[in-house]
């Protein structure tokens, strides 16, 4: 539930930012954006158990786990100025990993190859150190981090956590441009009172797409 009070603050000030900005789509950055990446990308994790029960601390990792897989980037917003962008956006990290499923005693009942997705969204913004293309820039974003996989049948939850990323952009032409960006994340669960399994994630992304503005 604070997840959603959070998301709703964020997606209406945008909305404010957009509506009061300059007229949308006219040529120029500031005002009314939508813009939309593709590209790669790796993702390494790790696994974690931490917490207290029973009076008995555990505290756990895993090795680290890495896949390279495809970058999707979504982005929609408004400029304040010309160099100055603020926008909701979400940026996911699609790969394929083979994921063995457990039972009580740890023995590996099954092996799947599972497609999962961590994404880094909510509040993102972009400076321009030009106000025409081409122009070097610097973009960043904080908010929530999840990790699921929608496609698949036996994973149906979807953890949260905070996450955050930062990186540069190349737009080289009026409305295309270039992103690489390092993003972390560690959303998770609560396994039972006390006791929380998470991901440590961090994707390398680098994606090529366009703005409208």
């Amino acid at each position: 539930m604070r997840h959603r009070g959070l998301i709703g603050c964020i997606l209406i000030a945008v909305i404010m930012i957009s509506a009061t900005s300059a007229s949308a789509l006219d040529g120029t950055r500031k005002g009314f954006i939508l813009g939309f990446g593709i590209g790669p990308g790796v993702t390494s994790w790790e696994q974690e158990i931490s917490g207290s029960f029973l009076g008995i601390s555990v505290s756990r990792k895993s090795d680290k786990e890495s896949s390279f897989g495809l970058t999707t980037d979504f982005k929609i917003g408004g400029g304040i100025t010309e160099q100055f962008l603020l926008y909701y956006e979400n940026r996911v990290a699609w790969f394929n990993f083979d994921y063995a499923f457990t039972d009580a005693q740890g023995n590996v009942i099954l092996t799947e190859s599972i497609t999962f997705a961590h994404a880094i969204g909510l509040l993102g913004a972009s400076y321009y150190l030009n106000v025409d293309a081409p122009s070097i820039y610097i973009l960043g974003s904080v908010g929530l981090s999840t990790w699921s996989a929608p496609f698949e049948s036996t994973w149906e939850e979807t953890w949260a956590g905070v996450g955050v990323s930062a990186g540069v952009g190349y737009e080289f032409a009026k409305h295309w441009s270039a992103e690489g960006t390092i993003n972390f994340g560690k959303p998770g669960t609560e396994l039972f009172p006390g006791i929380d399994y998470s991901i440590n994630a961090l994707s390398f992304l680098f994606t090529v797409g366009g703005t409208l503005y």
